[in-house]
């Protein structure tokens, strides 16, 4: 037996394919092209394992810990961010949103979508008017609006 070719398909309990890759974004680009054109397939599988598995997951889902864990796996895969710097952030900012400094009940991570930097945490309102602001038609909408 050898080791596994750059490249060779290999299958795993977690997912059907998986490649070898040394590089990220091939491999991100390979199963992004895997995907399309296996679509129907891949949503099959998913949906079997679903239904394969709803009661484990129901169980899973329903321990505040597991919900907790999973909250802040999402965070840091999105957003590269520790639960640590995102407690350490909640507390610099007193638990109060970035821009308007209203106590955050129901609080956002707010990031440059360009670079992917964190900048700080939000309220829903904050959040959505930032990510407004950085949209190319900003002058045309306020343009829009004196006009009315």
């Amino acid at each position: 037996m050898g080791s596994i070719p750059l490249g060779a398909i290999t299958e795993s309990s977690s997912n059907l394919f998986s490649m070898v890759f040394r590089d990220k974004e091939k491999q991100k680009q390979y199963q992004a092209k895997y995907y399309q054109e296996n679509k129907t397939k891949m949503r099959a599988l998913h949906r079997q394992g679903y239904l394969d598995n709803r009661e484990r997951a129901r169980e899973y889902s329903r321990k505040p810990k597991a919900r907790r864990d999973s909250h802040f796996s999402a965070i840091k895969c999105r957003y590269g961010l520790l639960e640590v710097d995102f407690e350490a952030m909640l507390i610099a900012q007193s638990g109060l949103c970035a821009a308007c400094e209203i106590q955050l009940v129901d609080l956002r991570i707010d990031h440059c979508h360009k670079t992917g930097t964190v900048r700080g945490l939000l309220c829903p309102t904050c959040n959505v008017g930032v990510g407004f602001a950085e949209h190319p038609n900003l002058e045309k909408w306020h343009k829009y609006l004196q006009q009315k």
